[in-house]
């Protein structure tokens, strides 16, 4: 099983198991942040209160010779819904 690492951002020092070959990591990711998921992050106690307040993107790292996702920036939950709505 493969620990990925998240540096930086709402993330960061989360780790993250994963069941894939670090070959097959996708080049960046995207993770809706909101209160919530912070707080089951941080071991807390699932209490499905609040709503999406940000998207955050992390990009594959490879620089100490380990897969990580480094922060590479962040937009409001509306912004991001507004971008996928005039996808077309």
């Amino acid at each position: 099983m493969l620990i990925i690492k998240f540096v930086g951002g709402p993330f960061d020092g989360h780790q993250q198991s994963c069941l894939t070959s670090p070959s097959q990591l996708p080049t960046d990711v995207i993770w809706l942040v909101c209160e919530d998921g912070l707080r089951l992050i941080g071991g807390g106690d699932h209490q499905q209160r609040g709503a999406f307040t940000s998207v955050a993107l992390y990009g594959l790292d490879w620089e100490t010779g380990t897969a990580r996702y480094r922060f590479a920036g962040a937009i409001s939950a509306k912004d991001f819904d507004d971008s996928l709505f005039n996808i077309t």
